[in-house]
């Protein structure tokens, strides 16, 4: 799933502070195998292939965004992928999870999940 999200058309001062240009936030999670190799890695000293691999996901999800909406494809300044070893780095999360438990079908399943209560019905 991607999450497309234009935070600063929520902002009333925004056209005013910076006109003719806002923000996308392009959200999708990704698998921490796919990153764990660079785990022991330094932030900004994972070497070229890490770099490859962040420019390949984030040019894809580029496309993505582009293909919903094709009138902004000129006006793409400036765009930065972080990965999950960002988000473990500079948040702190584990396996760099950005919205907590994996909404997996197995996590659903888990009896701890589903709601109790002492109420009848």
């Amino acid at each position: 799933a991607v999450f497309l999200s234009f935070p600063s058309a929520k902002d009333p001062s925004w056209p005013e502070r910076h006109p003719d240009k806002s923000t996308v936030h392009i959200i999708a999670e990704a698998p921490w195998d796919t990153f764990a190799q660079w785990d022991e890695t330094r932030v900004k000293h994972r070497g070229s292939e890490y770099m490859k691999l962040k420019e390949k996901i984030a040019t894809g999800l580029l496309s993505y965004m582009l293909h919903e909406f094709p009138h902004l494809a000129e006006k793409v300044a400036f765009y930065e992928l972080g990965t999950p070893l960002t988000s473990a780095y500079y948040l702190g999360s584990h396996h760099g999870v950005s919205y907590g438990l994996s909404p997996t079908p197995e996590r659903f399943r888990q009896p701890w999940l589903e709601p109790r209560t002492s109420l009848p019905g």
